[in-house]
């Protein structure tokens, strides 16, 4: 997970939020798991006369409808489940960047990461007099390289891989894009 994953989580969760609702749309106009259904017939015959009627009552057979019904709910729980994920995923970097002492860098992050901005020319020029694209993007990378000698550090001091840091510290797994 990276810095850019943010925006590309942002859509996943849209796209499965569009999947989600098109399947349920789809579930609701499907028709009842099961119809009742009845009918009259005759005990038999005695001549021309009827021995008597007898009311059948059953339901109908939709067997094929409910295993397809079976299949779309499974589909939305596992969509719901990666959109849960995802979105704790979103949190997690929404977390870093708020701790993020310096207040241009902060706001630059949320600009190029959280916003979406697709170059640096958009991120200058919401950052506002003084601040170039080429600014931006040096900035930037500084703080990436800042956050990987801290991971780095972290590691030779502690032996880990940086998969055990507590949820939401600056030093998970973050990479240059």
């Amino acid at each position: 997970m990276n810095l850019r994953d943010y925006v590309a989580l942002i859509r996943e969760i849209e796209q499965l939020d569009q999947r989600i609702a098109k399947l349920q749309s789809e579930l609701d106009h499907m028709t009842p798991r099961t119809k009742p259904i009845s009918d009259t017939v005759t005990k038999g015959k005695k001549g021309k006369k009827p021995l008597g009627v007898v009311k059948i009552e059953g339901d109908q057979d939709y067997r094929e409808i409910n295993r397809k019904r079976a299949e779309l709910f499974s589909r939305i729980q596992l969509w719901q489940t990666l959109k849960a994920e995802a979105q704790e995923d979103v949190a997690v970097i929404e977390g870093i960047i708020s701790e993020i002492e310096d207040p241009d860098t902060r706001r630059m992050l949320g600009y190029y990461c959280l916003d979406g901005y697709a170059n640096w020319d958009e991120v200058a020029m919401m950052m506002g007099e003084g601040w170039t694209a080429v600014a931006c993007r040096v900035r930037y990378h500084r703080f990436i390289k800042q956050l990987e000698e801290g991971q780095s550090d972290e590691r030779k001091d502690t032996g880990t891989c940086g998969d055990d840091n507590a949820e939401g510290s600056l030093t998970e797994d973050w990479t240059v894009v």
